[in-house]
């Protein structure tokens, strides 16, 4: 018994060390949630029940209190992971962010452990517009903050969904869970553009609107680098003319670089629009393109005339327009593509939120203002959902901005 036990005790630390290192390179193909054993841990029994039968059929009792010891140490270990190690091993507060359809984001969420048996832990993206690390964490940080970039999408989730695969310290027991750490509110290009729309319309200054799309694309279209008012400095472009160069910045930069002029009142444009869009997502960003390309000619002062056309028919021919003419005859213009707002989930529609203005509506017979009053955390999505349903009425929410 002794001898058994003599060549087992030394054994033991020499498999510890060899389990916890071979728990690193443990991969995860499972697709299903929950937790399971690993496949080093079914190795490991089978080869302890052989080595028990083997022992039997031999006679040998000191085989057989070895092997028993090394049985007993792979149960106790295993025993002690499935009860330290939770089937959700960590801990997170959920995340909310508002952000524009197609504009790259990126955002830090913390993650805490909530495993007191070791191990490590890998995300994944279950989406190709999100991207998150792909190295392993290990539990014994207790902390960790993971950088999540991603492009939202219309028609995207509202709650994001990240795949979680762990294992313990052992590598005996796995576990593939998912966590939802971020809470999107996507809002539709066309209904941010047309913010910046209203936001111009209402006298915003120049110099102010720093969101509008930069001008330096419309300009190269329209010939404003050939006028005679200084207007900026940009990298060389073939075809810029060499009198044109500005030597202190290409000396200082080491690379040559242009000053650009303008016309005092730039040359007249037309904006043609394709109106022809395949699904909401492709309107959307038509929607966006338009308006924005309004408002940056509109800011530059440059006259425009609007031009509209689908597959079959033109729609729509102005005559040259400027400031806020433009801007209000392209906001006319968008509502043909009848950008909808269908990407807000059922869980909007259905939200408390909705709901508490549904039974309020239910009891006023009269059209009525709502005053609305909301730190926009959980019901952000609702009350976007209700704005439009509303506006559509002639029934606008006014936000009461909340003190500081």
């Amino acid at each position: 018994t002794w001898l058994g036990l003599a060549i087992s005790l030394p054994v033991l630390p020499i498999l510890d060390m060899t389990l916890e290192d071979n728990s690193k390179k443990i991969t995860f193909t499972e697709t299903k949630s929950g937790r399971r054993l690993t496949n080093i841990y079914v190795f490991s029994l089978i080869i302890v029940v052989s080595t028990f039968v083997v022992a039997a059929f031999a006679g040998s009792l000191v085989l057989a209190i070895s092997d028993t010891a090394i049985a007993l140490y792979l149960a106790l270990i295993a025993t002690y992971s499935w009860r330290h190690f939770p089937p959700i091993p960590v801990k997170y507060e959920v995340t909310f962010l508002r952000s524009v359809a197609g504009k790259p984001e990126r955002v830090q969420v913390r993650l805490a452990s909530a495993s007191s048996s070791g191990g490590s832990l890998r995300l994944k993206s279950p989406y190709e517009w999100l991207n998150v690390p792909h190295f392993a964490m290990s539990f014994r940080d207790e902390r960790w903050t993971i950088d999540i970039s991603f492009v939202p999408q219309l028609n995207g989730p509202a709650d994001i969904v990240l795949e979680g695969f762990a294992v313990d310290r052992w590598g005996m027991i796995k576990n593939r869970f998912d966590i939802r750490p971020l809470s999107l509110l996507v809002i539709p290009r066309a209904r941010y553009a047309a913010w910046l729309a209203r936001k111009y319309l209402a006298g915003t200054g120049p110099g102010t609107i720093s969101t509008v799309a930069d001008v330096s694309g419309v300009k190269s279209l329209f010939g404003l680098r050939r006028g005679v008012e200084y207007y900026g400095s940009q990298q060389y472009q073939a075809g810029d003319s060499l009198k044109n160069i500005d030597w202190k910045h290409s000396v200082k930069f080491n690379e040559l670089i242009s000053k650009e002029f303008v016309e005092p009142h730039g040359r007249p444009a037309i904006l043609l629009a394709n109106m022809t869009a395949s699904d909401d997502n492709e309107a959307d960003k038509l929607a966006y393109d338009i308006m924005l390309t309004a408002i940056s000619l509109a800011y530059e002062g440059i006259p425009t005339s609007l031009t509209a056309y689908d597959d079959k028919n033109v729609l729509l021919t102005t005559r040259s327009l400027k400031d806020t003419e433009l801007v209000v005859r392209s906001m006319q213009l968008v509502k043909i593509l009848r950008v909808e707002y269908e990407n807000l989930s059922l869980n909007a529609r259905f939200h408390a939120c909705s709901l508490a203005l549904a039974e309020a509506k239910a009891k006023t017979s009269e059209r009525c203002t709502v005053v609305s009053i909301s730190g926009r955390n959980h019901d952000a999505e609702a009350l976007e959902y209700n704005s439009y349903i509303l506006e559509k009425t002639g029934e606008p929410i006014i936000e009461v901005k909340r003190a500081s």
